[in-house]
């Protein structure tokens, strides 16, 4: 859980302390750890619709816990543990800010999505005039890229365990001829892959 998270879960927290009274289905323990689960981004049962699995308590974080692949549930802060710490992915149900340092004292960041299918779970990243020109190209190189069209780079996500996972990063790359013109642009997946692990932050 990022920071964020945590101060969202607490304003909730707060919010439920004020609110009175003990009701059963409406507002009590199991509503409360739904309301938090929801803002978190898991999938929770729907409280309203009573039944055996969701009536008491425990069932009802079994019912939860069931609902919640952990191999595709990657809510939380992460950092590539590779020396220079390339990525950092802060990723809060759909939603992720990527961030790759891309020199000494750079960074680009980027809002992207989560996008899960029955085969992966990745975060892509448009290769925009800003993207190329960040990661170094020259300004012709660039236009000639973009005019291109090129397919967004992306990262492959996988859990291993509840503190890390691995991302395989398929980035654009391209050759220059030698007067420094673009001679070709190879789209994302289809030249080099690099594997980067990553921990909790």
């Amino acid at each position: 859980m990022s920071k964020a998270q945590y101060d969202l879960a607490d304003k909730i927290r707060q919010e439920w302390a004020n609110r009175g009274e003990y009701q059963l289905v409406e507002q009590d323990c199991a509503t409360f750890v739904g309301a938090v689960g929801t803002a978190l981004g898991l999938c929770v049962p729907e409280r309203d619709r009573v039944t055996a699995s969701t009536w008491f308590p425990a069932r009802f974080i079994e019912a939860v816990i069931a609902a919640n692949d952990q191999s595709q549930f990657l809510n939380g802060l992460w950092e590539s543990t590779d020396p220079k710490r390339r990525w950092l992915l802060e990723i809060t149900g759909a939603g992720c800010v990527m961030t790759e340092r891309v020199g000494a004292n750079a960074e680009l960041r980027r809002s992207v999505t989560v996008e899960r299918s029955a085969s992966d779970v990745r975060v892509s990243r448009s290769n925009d005039r800003e993207t190329l020109l960040a990661l170094g190209a020259r300004p012709r190189v660039v236009d000639a890229i973009v005019q291109g069209a090129p397919t967004p780079s992306y990262m492959t996500l996988r859990r291993t365990d509840a503190s890390s996972l691995i991302g395989i990063w398929n980035g654009i790359s391209w050759d220059l001829d030698m007067k420094g013109n673009l001679q070709r642009v190879h789209e994302p997946g289809s030249r080099f892959r690099t594997e980067y692990s990553f921990a909790r932050r």
